[in-house]
C-alpha cells in the first residue's frame, strides 16, 4: 500500500538494539505519524507515532495481532537484540484503520462470493453507521472509512484513478478484481493510546529503553555516542571529567581531544560543563562554548564524539499525581475520525428515478441492484439473467450502470454496454424488462 498513503523513510536489515538511539532520532526528525515495523524470525512488532507521540505498540505473529505497550516494544527488541527495521511515515486516517483492525474484534465478516458488497454498503447507509471496513484479497490488504453511513477515504492497494465518488471507485475496484474477497467491518472505531504513551521529545522517554537502576544511575547521566551509535553511559553524580587521558571518567581516544578536555560539574540542582582550556573546543549546536548549563537532551559536540545529556526524573508530588496529565495531554486520547472528515453530499441529481413501462417508478439510492435475487432492488426474471445482473451507482455528479454478470446483455438505448453514464432519457433494457432513466430537475417536486 506504499505510495500516496504510506512512504517508507528508512529500512535496514539486522539493524541493532544499541543503535536504538538513532532510530529515536530519526523519528523525532522524519515523523509525525507514521509507524515503526521491527521484523524478527516470524514475529513483527510496530510502533506506532500519532500526532509526534509514541502512541502505542502492536503484535503481529502467527494469526496473532494485539496492541501493546509503547514500553513492551523495546523491551522485545532488547531481549532480540537485533531486528530487520523499517520506518514509515502514514496517513492519520489509514493509521486509524490498522489500529482498529489491531485491537477489535470486527463485528461482521464474510466472503465476497457468498454476501455482495452492494448489500452490506447498503445496510451501512440505511443505519447511517460510522464504520471501517477492511477488504483482503490474496494478501493485499484495503480499507475504507464510512461516515454516516457514506464511504468517505479510501485506502487501496492498486491504483484505480481518483474520479468518481468514493463509492463509484470502491465497487470498481472490487469489480476489477475478478475474484472472491475477504471482507471485515469494524462498528468500534475509537482507539485509545497505551497507558504508557510519551511524546518522542518527553525527556523520561530513555527510561523505556534504558535500564537506569541496573547502570546505577539514580541522577543525570551523559550517553556518549560515536557515529550514531551509543558507546556508553555515564552517571554525572557529584562531576566527572571528559578528555584523552585514562584518568578522566569519560576517555575519548583520540587525538584531537586534549587530555582534559572539558568538566561537568552539579551546582545545587544545575549542571555546568566548562571547557578546560582545550586546542580543538567544545561545542554546542555548532557554536563553541566555554561553560554552559545543561538542560535534559543537550547534546555537546567534542571532536567526533556526541556527549547526550539527561536530567533525573523529578519525582511526582503524591497530593498532584492524581490530577497529572503528563501521560496523555488533552485531545491525544482517543484517535477517532477527525471533524474534517464530514460527508460531502454529491452534486448528482438526488431526484433520480427509473420509469417503466406500464408507468410506476423506483426511486434510486446510491447502490440500486437489478436481477434475479431475491434482495435485487430491481426483479428481473429470465434464464439467462444472473441473479446480479446490472448495479446503478449514485456518484459525486452523476449516475452510472454497470453489468456485473449474467448471459444476457445490458442494453443502453439499444446499443450493448458494459457500463455508461446514465443521461436523462436514457433506455436500459434487462432481459424482457425496459426501464427509462429520468432526473428531475433542481427544485422539481
Amino acid at each position: 500500500m506504499e505510495g500516496s498513503y504510506i512512504k517508507k523513510m528508512f529500512s535496514e536489515e539486522d539493524y541493532p538494539f544499541s543503535r536504538i538511539d538513532e532510530l529515536i532520532e530519526r523519528l523525532g526528525q522524519d515523523v509525525a505519524d507514521g509507524y515503526v515495523l521491527a521484523r524478527r524470525d516470524r514475529e513483527r512488532r510496530y510502533l506506532f507515532v500519532i500526532a509526534e507521540r509514541l502512541y502505542c505498540g502492536a503484535l503481529v505473529e502467527a494469526g496473532t495481532r494485539l496492541p501493546t505497550s509503547v514500553k513492551e516494544f523495546f523491551q522485545w527488541y532488547k531481549e532480540a537484540e537485533r531486528a530487520d527495521v523499517s520506518l514509515y511515515t502514514a496517513d492519520k486516517k489509514l493509521l486509524l484503520c490498522f489500529l482498529v483492525m489491531l485491537s477489535r474484534t470486527p463485528s461482521e465478516g464474510f466472503s465476497t462470493d457468498k454476501v455482495a458488497l452492494e448489500d452490506m454498503v447498503k445496510r451501512i447507509e440505511q443505519g447511517e453507521e460510522d464504520v471501517i471496513m477492511s477488504l483482503l484479497a490474496e494478501g493485499r490488504l484495503s480499507f475504507v472509512i464510512f461516515i454516516k453511513g457514506k464511504p468517505v477515504s479510501l485506502f487501496l492497494p492498486e491504483d484505480v484513478g481518483t474520479e468518481g465518488s468514493p463509492l463509484e471507485r470502491l465497487l470498481l475496484y472490487v469489480e476489477s478484481l475478478g475474484r472472491p474477497l475477504s471482507v471485515e467491518v469494524y462498528r468500534d472505531i475509537k482507539v485509545r493510546p497505551a497507558e504508557d504513551s510519551i511524546l518522542l521529545n518527553d525527556s523520561g522517554l530513555t527510561s523505556y529503553y534504558k535500564d537506569r537502576e541496573d547502570e546505577g544511575m539514580e541522577g543525570a547521566w551523559v550517553d556518549v555516542l560515536e557515529e550514531g551509535a551509543v558507546r556508553g553511559s555515564f552517571p554525572v553524580g557529584e562531576g566527572l571529567t571528559i578528555g584523552r587521558e585514562t584518568t578522566n571518567a569519560i576517555v575519548l581516544e583520540e587525538a584531537g581531544v586534549s587530555r582534559e578536555h572539558a568538566t561537568i560539574e552539579k551546582k545545587g540542582d544545575r549542571y555546568m560543563i566548562k571547557d578546560l582550556d582545550s586546542a580543538n573546543g567544545t561545542y554546542f549546536k555548532g557554536i563553541r562554548i566555554e561553560t554552559k548549563e545543561l538542560f535534559d537532551g543537550d547534546e555537546i559536540k567534542i571532536r567526533r564524539y556526541t556527549l547526550r545529556f539527561h536530567m533525573p526524573e523529578k519525582k511526582e508530588d503524591p497530593e498532584e499525581a492524581g490530577s497529572s496529565t503528563s501521560q496523555s495531554p488533552s485531545g491525544t486520547d482517543v484517535l477517532e475520525l477527525e471533524p474534517a472528515l464530514e460527508v460531502k453530499e454529491s452534486k448528482a441529481y438526488s431526484r433520480a428515478y427509473l420509469e417503466f413501462e406500464d408507468g410506476s417508478t423506483h426511486r434510486l439510492g446510491s447502490i440500486t441492484t437489478i436481477g434475479k435475487d431475491e434482495e435485487a432492488d430491481i426483479r428481473v426474471e429470465g434464464i439467462l439473467v444472473a441473479r446480479r445482473h446490472a448495479v446503478i451507482i449514485k456518484g459525486r455528479d452523476v449516475y452510472k450502470i454497470i453489468r456485473k454478470g449474467g448471459l444476457s446483455s445490458l442494453k443502453i438505448n439499444g446499443e450493448k454496454l458494459a457500463e455508461k453514464v446514465l443521461q436523462d432519457g436514457d433506455t436500459i433494457e434487462v432481459g424482457g424488462l425496459r426501464m427509462t432513466f429520468r432526473m428531475e430537475p433542481e427544485g422539481g417536486e
